[in-house]
């Protein structure tokens, strides 16, 4: 089984375990994982790297996400982060003691493993509708031969807390009925879309700690919704030891 880890504004999420500090101030404290949110570049490097150091490995692997259906297969540890918004790490030499992971403040975070690779899907209203979950699924099938996978689906938004504009509900809900929430006040549910999609994939999935958790509701976590000026958590998946 592949190693999942998902944190929050104040260290690891509760199932998770372990200890970290953070060194975040303000609307971003403590353990902001995102570097394009206003927080000190280098206090977000520094909370990266005791994140990493905290969950035993070399280098956490993030991506530079706007909200679009790229994915990439990493081949150089070492690389600037891509402007994608899924990340596949296959078991090699490289893969040591390596991590991918995918940052949120409301958006979806799902990792998926196979035996001998490992994925992390950031997927948002936006990247949902241009077609992350269907695109990033299928790259990863290929790279692993359609070896049976499954998915965990993280913390985020619940449809309580998203309604949308009269024009924008019926567009998401034209293209993944499954989001529907709340017709009356255009309220959709994206986890529920993304879900659809894995389903439809056949792959596994459950949630990460075994029950949806809504980052609106929950205010250990980032939200942008609530907030507007916040951090981003993450979910970290690595392959088995």
């Amino acid at each position: 089984m592949a190693r999942v880890w998902m944190t929050n504004r104040s260290g690891l999420h509760s199932h998770s375990g372990g200890e970290i500090l953070g060194g975040s101030e303000g609307p971003y404290r403590s353990l902001n994982l995102g570097s394009k949110v206003g927080d000190k570049k280098s206090t977000v490097e520094s909370n990266r790297v005791e994140l990493a150091q905290v969950l035993g490995l070399k280098k956490i692997r993030f991506m530079d996400q706007v909200h679009s259906a790229l994915s990439e297969l990493v081949t150089d540890a070492n690389a600037p982060e891509s402007s994608v918004d899924a990340i596949i790490l296959k078991r090699s030499e490289m893969s040591h003691s390596m991590a991918v992971a995918v940052q949120v403040a409301d958006c979806v975070p799902v990792v998926v493993e196979s035996e001998d690779a490992v994925m992390a899907i950031h997927i948002g209203r936006e990247g949902l509708l241009k077609g992350i979950t269907e695109n990033s699924i299928e790259q990863f099938l290929d790279v692993t031969g359609g070896s049976q996978s499954r998915a965990l689906v993280g913390p985020s938004i619940c449809g309580r807390c998203y309604p949308l504009s009269g024009d924008l509900y019926r567009k998401v809900v034209e293209s993944y009925p499954a989001t529907k929430f709340d017709e009356q006040e255009n309220k959709v549910d994206v986890a529920s879309g993304v879900i659809s999609v894995l389903e439809r994939k056949g792959l596994t999935w459950q949630w990460f700690g075994g029950e949806r958790e809504c980052v609106s509701c929950d205010e250990n976590y980032f939200s942008y919704r609530r907030e507007v000026t916040t951090g981003r958590q993450a979910m970290v998946i690595a392959l088995p030891n």
